[in-house]
């Protein structure tokens, strides 16, 4: 018996810290992509709305791609295996973006790495709350590593910027594709069972429809601001490193955000977020339409974590159980499972 314990507690300890290892490597290439990649796009000799077709192609394979790569590794039953292909694929999709020298080269590679690379979170972390439910191990303190990551890349990122080209941006990113083919790797290969439909709210009756509207309004706002902010901000002048620290603040709210929000927001209404979501992302278009120092766009970051957050935690409230659930409906999750960066 005392073996079977010992045995347990390390296969918990091996699972968590291989997770957690995962998540890290998972969000550094976020943490590079999501700033930094619109400033390579602008250093290629894209117009603006040329980058706005390329970002807005990379999001819109993603209806296509999560559900229908999600579904078939739920359906299969073993999701450690989809995301080690899901990796490898990325990786070597994400060398045809670098190596591309058009508009419409760059347009087709984003979306071709895009198929692969958009479900990765919603498997990763349905296989994370499988498992974490099986091990009765905390998935916020696992989850957390992901946010750490990417706020410590967009430092690191920003520093790079200082010393290299823009040029460069995009083989660091696929540099970062290495540790997370290494990391999925080394994931600990678990068999579910094939996913049921979660239980609770429907998911399509009239109030939760009406949430999932609002809070898709809320982030849709950020659309042009995800997009364009770190080329605005290096067209006035800002350094690499500035604007990396300015994406790092940003996560750092959002991770401060959601520590509130689990333990003084329980008995709120999902109508209260809504409505702090829309007056902080109105206060952060007016702070960026001034922002011409650093302390204002200090400030814009912060409002814009929290118009995210406020969009994303009634859905939570309103729907969601922390169990696991299938993949291609997306992992449900308690509003305490911890940080959860709005990023991606």
């Amino acid at each position: 018996m005392v073996r079977d314990l010992s045995a347990k507690s390390d296969d918990s300890k091996r699972f968590a810290s291989r997770l957690a290892l995962f998540y890290a490597a998972l969000f550094i290439g976020f943490g590079l992509h999501q700033p930094f990649f619109p400033v390579w796009l602008k250093a290629k000799g894209l117009a603006d709305g040329q980058i706005g077709i390329v970002l807005a192609g990379g999001q819109l394979i993603r209806l296509i791609a999560t559900p229908v790569v999600t579904y078939l590794a739920d359906k299969a039953g073993i999701l450690s295996y989809a995301i080690v292909i899901c990796c490898c694929a990325t990786a070597v999709a994400f060398i045809g973006v670098g190596l591309a020298d058009s508009f419409t080269m760059i347009l087709i590679g984003v979306v071709i790495t895009g198929l692969v690379w958009s479900p990765l979170v919603p498997l990763v972390d349905a296989y994370g709350l499988a498992g974490v439910a099986k091990r009765t191990l905390d998935y916020g303190r696992i989850r957390v590593w992901g946010s750490i990551a990417f706020m410590v890349t967009n430092i690191v990122g920003g520093l790079a910027l200082t010393l290299v080209a823009p040029d460069w941006i995009v083989w660091m990113i696929w540099a970062s594709m290495i540790p997370l083919v290494v990391a999925s790797l080394m994931l600990v290969h678990d068999r579910r069972d094939r996913s049921v439909a979660p239980s609770g709210p429907g998911f399509f009756n009239q109030r939760f429809v009406l949430i999932m509207i609002a809070a898709a309004l809320l982030q849709a706002s950020h659309a042009v601001y995800y997009g364009f902010a770190s080329i605005h901000w290096k067209a006035l002048g800002y350094s690499g490193f500035t604007v990396g620290m300015l994406w790092a603040i940003a996560v750092l709210a959002e991770i401060a955000m959601f520590w509130l929000a689990t333990r003084f927001t329980r008995d709120w209404r999902p109508t209260t977020f809504l409505l702090i979501g829309g007056a902080g992302g109105l206060l952060r278009w007016v702070s960026t339409r001034r922002s011409g120092s650093t302390g204002r766009s200090s400030f814009s970051m912060p409002l814009a974590s929290a118009s995210c957050i406020s969009a994303r935690c009634p859905i939570s409230r309103h729907g969601c159980r922390p169990t696991s659930a299938p993949a291609g409906r997306g992992p449900s999750r308690s509003p305490s499972a911890g940080p959860w960066p709005c990023r991606r």
